[in-house]
């Protein structure tokens, strides 16, 4: 009876010993321990877009104004990360010492994103700053560029936001219809965790790149010296006179302006609202896009006292009409 007692100890002992399946791979080991220390942190891509913030149980994720947080589970390499409501997010991958992260969700306008990003541990390197140029003077802007970030072409009213390492330099900006090359003389600034919007305005003071002087002038003396008068003005083309046929009013500065287009059909005006925008020049040539927006819907070149042009606009109906038209300018 003493043998029999004493087996019983000696396999209770050993079962006692053996180690739960509590190490790294288990399905939930969120208990932040140094297991998990492989993972706990922040992590980021190397353009600074993505940062994501592991903690012992919780995470939280931003990408622009995108911020979403939740909670994950851990499989052996993988995490799962599940939103607050319950709604999956995506997993994390970890692989030679960087996160794969594949996520799924719905941006803050509406638009479904599904990507994958290659993350890697610590935050020196993230871009933790936004720099928003606004554009509110007269001229559209080919090439824009702050330090090393290069916005994309800014059309008068519009703006672009990107994410940019903490620093200080001018904005370096070159005009379409010139290609004249030009910096801000304000340094603009940017501090770690600022939201930064520098606005141009036809006031800002400018200095020419190849102005050894370093003479300052306002964007609106930058862009002096054409004159438009050729093409300001009404440009018409009648199939019947006065009944049906074509009309451009082009208006505005010395570089750009806007324009509007409208089509006559027996006395009856159509798609006036829609039929309208701004325009740049270079050399002869007009690039017409519509209001609002950044898409190019019609070309107008000036040869031989006539403007001839060619593009796609839409009617009342929302229907495209695309043709080339040869104006003449309307007379005061």
């Amino acid at each position: 009876m003493e043998k029999l007692y004493a087996l019983a100890v000696t396999f209770a002992l050993i079962f006692t010993a053996c180690p739960t399946d509590d190490g790294n791979g288990n399905n939930n080991n969120n208990n932040g321990g140094g297991e998990n220390s492989d993972v706990i942190g922040t992590w980021g891509d190397a353009l600074g877009e993505v940062t994501l913030e592991i903690g012992s149980s919780n995470w939280s994720f931003v990408l622009g104004l995108n911020n979403l947080n939740g909670t994950w589970t851990r499989q052996g390499s993988i995490l799962t990360l599940t939103r607050i409501n319950g709604a999956a997010f995506g997993t994390a991958t970890l692989a030679q010492g960087q996160l794969q992260l594949n996520a799924s969700f719905q941006n803050t306008e509406g638009s479904e994103i599904t990507y994958t990003w290659t993350l890697t541990k610590g935050a020196s390197f993230q871009r933790e700053a936004k720099l928003t140029i606004q554009n509110q003077s007269s001229f559209a802007l080919m090439y824009t560029r702050w330090n090393s970030e290069m916005f994309t072409t800014l059309w008068p009213s519009s703006s672009e936001s990107l994410n940019v390492a903490e620093g200080s330099g001018y904005l370096y900006i070159t005009f379409m219809t010139t290609g004249n090359e030009y910096r801000t003389q304000e340094l603009i600034t940017v501090s770690k965790g600022e939201n930064k919007t520098f606005t141009l305005l036809n006031s800002t003071l400018v200095v020419a790149l190849n102005d050894t002087t370093n003479t300052p002038k306002t964007v609106q003396d930058a862009n002096a010296g054409r004159d438009n008068s050729d093409v300001f003005g009404t440009w018409e083309e009648w199939e019947v006179e006065g009944t049906t046929g074509v009309y451009l009013q082009i208006s505005g500065t010395d570089f750009g302006g806007t324009w509007g287009f409208r089509c006559v059909n027996n006395n009856i005006l159509l798609g006036e609202q829609q039929l309208n925008g701004s325009w740049t020049r270079q050399g002869d040539v007009l690039t017409l896009v519509e209001g609002g927006g950044l898409t190019t819907c019609g070309i107008a070149t000036l040869a031989q006292g006539k403007l001839i042009l060619s593009g796609t606009f839409l009617d009342s109906q929302g229907n495209g009409t695309t043709s080339v038209w040869n104006l003449t300018k309307k007379p005061k």
